[in-house]
């Protein structure tokens, strides 16, 4: 099967490559954060069972994903510009500056990128030829790239890695049988995660096609490369972004969303999380999470309400006063809403910045005020796009 790798972020191929790596040579295998990672993903030591256990590779191996946004897949500049990754990763290693703190023995590109099968003058062969000739002076055992293709066969064999992504990397035509199954009430597990990764696959384009041509690149790599942690809301409460039009609360609430959809992927004892549009949650909350793949007879997890300016200050009101109830009859459950300032909150427990909001909640009723312009730069300035 065909997956939409590109409809991943770069932060969320590096997460499946490292995902694929650990199933494919073992949980031996150490995986990377966010931030710098001195040229790797991922690294091993000793004996791996690739590219078989009768020809196991045995000594230290770095994966490094490179991820091509909004490529056009036309194969000579995919070839070239592969190429041009793995020179640059070369000299970085080679650099007499170079602060990596050793070179490998094995190597693993992985990319999203198209590379053709044909013999000699193909993607593929032309990309194992460019390595080899930069292996000597790396002083390589050996070393493989894991292309679009081959990426997409390891992701049919391994169902977890799939359906964890399942909402960015699933193709229209059986996207298209899922919708028929969700319709004929069979909806399982499975689907929920599915159509939640593909809602939020959704609302990224959708903020996306807002943004300037000439600044989608800048948001992106905001986006993808953010090392600031994710907002923490204690089960039981109601927090709130409160920040101006293009300061990032609606970023913020997704990267605290997306977290709990990858907790979800991986256990099922948590609830898959629900996002709702403020103007879709009046008159009737329960109503709108469960549209919106919410189920509140087992269970509700992490639930965001965007865009609480969008409302009247009447329904403002009403829709907190809903929320309070249903974390009083759902007291593991999270809220995260977003709203720009001037808004009457009513009597809300308020909180200068995220730090002061950790560990000091007072109870199931208190409403967080969260400022994201200080929360994002810590220094009482917005971030705008």
């Amino acid at each position: 099967m065909d997956h939409n790798l590109n409809g991943l972020s770069t932060r969320e191929f590096e997460h499946v490559s490292q995902a694929l790596v650990q199933e494919i040579l073992g949980p031996g295998v150490s995986a990377f954060g966010d931030g710098r990672d001195g040229g790797r993903e991922a690294t091993f030591q000793g004996r791996v069972p690739y590219p078989s256990g009768l020809e196991a590779w045995d000594g230290y191996g770095v994966v490094q994903a490179k991820f091509r946004q909004r490529t056009d897949q036309q194969h000579p500049h995919a070839v070239s510009w592969l190429k041009g990754q793995i020179k640059d990763e070369v000299e970085a290693w080679l650099s007499p500056a170079s602060t990596r703190e050793r070179l490998p023995e094995y190597l693993i590109f992985t990319t999203n990128v198209v590379l053709t099968p044909v013999l000699r003058s193909g993607g593929i062969d032309q990309s194992n030829q460019f390595v080899s000739t930069h292996a000597a002076r790396l002083g390589l055992k050996n070393w493989a790239v894991w292309h679009y293709d081959q990426l997409c066969r390891y992701l049919d064999r391994y169902d977890s890695i799939r359906r964890t992504y399942a909402g960015a990397i699933t193709s229209g035509d059986v996207l298209a049988q899922l919708l028929d199954v969700v319709s004929a009430g069979t909806k399982s597990r499975s689907d929920g995660l599915t159509d939640a990764g593909l809602a939020a696959c959704h609302r990224r384009e959708a903020r996306l096609s807002l943004v300037p041509e000439d600044r989608v690149h800048a948001v992106l790599d905001w986006g993808d490369k953010s090392s600031l942690p994710v907002v923490t809301v204690p089960a039981g409460t109601l927090a709130v972004l409160v920040a101006p039009m293009g300061a990032g609360k609606s970023e913020e609430a997704e990267r605290w969303w997306h977290e709990g959809l990858e907790r979800a992927g991986s256990d099922t004892g948590v609830a898959i999380p629900v996002w709702v549009d403020a103007r879709k949650a009046v008159p009737d909350l329960v109503d709108a999470i469960t549209r919106a793949g919410g189920d509140p007879a087992t269970g509700l997890g992490r639930i965001v309400i965007d865009d609480l300016d969008g409302i009247a200050p009447e329904q403002i009101a009403y829709l907190l006063r809903e929320a309070r109830i249903l974390l009083a009859a759902h007291p593991d459950a999270q809220i995260l809403a977003t709203c720009r300032p001037g808004v009457d909150l009513g009597k809300a427990g308020c909180m200068k910045s995220l730090h002061g909001q950790r560990g000091k909640v007072r109870n199931s009723w208190t409403l967080c005020l969260v400022t994201t312009c200080e929360w994002l730069s810590r220094s009482a300035k917005c971030r705008t796009y």
